[in-house]
């Protein structure tokens, strides 16, 4: 285990004790996101042909993982993929607006829910993109009534407050991968959990490389273009490999 690996397991093992977020912790929190390592924007970032390329193939409630390795923050996350988001279409959006507290986007963007620093609430495609690899997942089993029930979870998570302790137990705080892992509480996703205190976006990978996969990936895209298919699960598979 690193000292990074250390100090955030510490963390989440630790600091659930503290119900109440000190004033410091949000802005500090801020401040090292705000660290551009390398002075740029994601390399998918700026593209709309491979965000027109990524809207046609997706699905609502297909889930999001993406890399963004030029952000401080993203550096001291254990895990490849640094983010976890669910693509929710323009229809299932359009029904959310009302709660959304007005930071949809315009009607008729594709948008994305997410949580972030500020909080849980719906971002467009484009900015989801904003990163270096994205792949999108999708479960096979979300039909029916599965999906009714995912997606009536949505309304409970909007605006409620990140959480900066990350920590697993706390129903009024989330993190990006407690979001996901609350929504598709069916997905064994807590199972895959190398930390089993801490649900990570490469937990949500893991399920792409079970025996009887979980779930399918869609597309990915990085630096060799979209990737579809058997490809893109070995080429998820290299990444969680990486040390």
């Amino acid at each position: 285990m690193t000292l990074r690996h250390a100090t955030l397991c510490a963390i989440a093992r630790n600091m659930p004790r503290m119900r109440a977020v000190p004033w410091f912790v949000p802005w500090v929190t801020n401040q090292l996101a705000r660290i551009n390592i390398g002075r740029r924007n994601g390399r998918l970032h700026g593209n709309p042909a491979g965000v027109a390329r990524l809207r046609a193939a997706l699905r609502p409630m297909d889930i999001l993982l993406t890399r963004s390795a030029f952000r401080f923050s993203d550096r001291v996350i254990p895990s490849f993929f640094t983010h976890a988001a669910v693509f929710v279409g323009d229809e299932v959006s359009s029904c959310l607006r009302p709660v959304s507290e007005g930071r949809t986007p315009p009607p008729g963007e594709a948008t994305v829910l997410e949580a972030v620093r500020t909080g849980v609430h719906l971002t467009t495609l484009e900015s989801a993109t904003d990163a270096d690899i994205l792949v999108a997942l999708r479960d096979p089993s979300l039909v029916g009534r599965r999906r009714d029930a995912v997606t009536r979870r949505i309304p409970g998570e909007l605006g409620k407050e990140y959480d900066f302790w990350l920590d697993e137990s706390d129903d009024e705080r989330i993190f990006c991968s407690k979001l996901v892992a609350r929504l598709y509480a069916h997905l064994p996703i807590e199972a895959a959990a190398e930390r089993p205190f801490l649900t990570l976006p490469d937990d949500i990978a893991r399920l792409v490389m079970a025996p009887d996969p979980a779930l399918s990936p869609v597309i990915l895209l990085g630096d060799d273009g979209p990737v579809r298919g058997q490809r893109a699960r070995q080429q998820v598979e290299a990444f969680l490999a990486q040390p």
